[in-house]
């Protein structure tokens, strides 16, 4: 059997690893469009300005591929899928055949359409040419604005200032980090951003960017105007669903797919950014992990079950830790507590524990995600922490 992967991300490797642990006959091909190894790609906000690689950076050493006989094609970007002759066309003229193909194409940065955003010195961040080409720009420049406070947006900020650079955040709601964090919670943070000199801006839209040959300023939609030698947005994704719907394949907000991973194609599975499940639309690297996993199996008739982990995240800037887990917006009662520097908060709905933001100390995070994912109740959860 032959399976074809087109991605080189959390999905895509996290689906020929599984297949190869459970099969050492099956035929491997992952093709990504980038030409390096696949990486982690949430660590390129951390590699702003000076561009160094972990040394955890890179997801498999180079020797994993052969040693396990996994074909891997860098360089190589899909352009039309053939269901009929169940082939895959590439932007080099070449064509690979597949028994069973597995779309692991992520997703892509959402750039508001705003004027001036074509001039130099915009810029997003979603793989490592984007970083090169921001680190190759930023050398000279004295001050970036982010657009954007979510987590990733706050990350670049932070790793920014560590450079040395003036920094500004716009963030277009009342607070930052408003999908993760409470509303104290995200007061905390934007403190300790200001304290450490990155200015914030909230409930703020960008009108349009000016300059001729550069970036030189932000025009508000309230009149405000900011300057600035470059501007980086940081607002959201979209799943990459053109391949899928020019195949005939069922998309809405990504590429439909069942519990098992499987498309509207029973020969085409989808996995991490670019899926969505039970009408949702995946976005996180632990997720796009396990779909990988569960296609894997499924190709190999070893089924094995979906679940919907709660969304956990660790906000990696800062001199403080900080934790979310869950849904801390939907509830019905909540346990706030502030000790010093050490702010939690616990949320239930109709006596269920539901969420969970840890700013200080963090150590409860594991025991946490674990009660969030066998619904522990209220009466539980006191007991399990006190």
């Amino acid at each position: 059997m032959k399976v074809l992967i087109l991605g080189s991300s959390a999905g895509a490797i996290s689906c020929a690893d599984t297949l190869r642990k459970n099969d050492s006959d099956v035929e491997i091909t992952v093709a990504g469009k980038e030409t390096r190894l696949p990486y982690y790609r949430p660590q390129l906000s951390h590699m702003l300005c000076d561009g160094k690689e972990d040394k955890h950076f890179y997801l498999k050493a180079e020797n994993y591929y052969k040693d396990k006989n996994i074909e891997l094609l860098t360089g190589k970007e899909a352009v039309k899928i053939d269901r009929d002759s169940k082939s895959v066309e590439f932007a080099s003229g070449e064509n690979i055949k597949y028994d069973k193909l597995v779309l692991a194409v992520g997703s892509i940065n959402f750039v508001p359409p705003v004027e001036g955003s074509d001039i130099p010195g915009v810029f997003d961040l979603k793989f490592y040419d984007d970083m090169e080409n921001i680190n190759t720009y930023i050398r000279d420049k004295k001050t970036v604005t982010i657009v954007g406070g979510g987590l990733l947006g706050i990350e670049a900020a932070w790793t920014f200032r560590k450079s040395g650079k003036n920094v500004n955040i716009l963030e277009f709601g009342d607070r930052l980090m408003a999908r993760q964090l409470s509303e104290k919670a995200s007061q905390i943070i934007l403190k300790e951003l200001e304290k450490e000199g990155i200015n914030v801006f909230t409930q703020k839209s960008t009108k349009c960017i000016i300059g001729s040959d550069k970036v030189e300023k932000i025009i508000l939609n309230s009149g405000e105007e900011i300057s600035t030698d470059m501007i980086m947005f940081s607002v959201g994704i979209r799943p990459q669903i053109g391949l899928a719907s020019e195949a005939g394949l069922e998309t809405d907000k990504g590429i439909v797919v069942k519990e098992d991973m499987k498309t509207s194609d029973k020969d085409i599975y989808a996995v991490g950014d670019c899926a969505q499940v039970n009408g949702v639309c995946l976005g996180i690297w632990p997720l796009a992990m396990q779909t990988g996993k569960v296609a894997a199996m499924d190709i190999l008739g070893k089924s094995i079950e979906f679940t919907m982990n709660p969304p956990a995240t660790i906000l990696k800037a800062l001199d403080i830790g900080v934790y979310s887990a869950g849904d801390v917006t939907d509830k019905d009662d909540e346990i706030e507590i502030l000790e010093g520097e050490n702010y939690k908060l616990y949320t239930f709905k109709n006596n269920i524990f539901t969420g969970a933001n840890l700013i200080g100390e963090t150590k409860l995070s594991s025991k946490i995600f674990s009660m969030l994912t066998k619904k522990t109740t209220r009466e539980e959860f006191l007991e399990i922490i006190k």
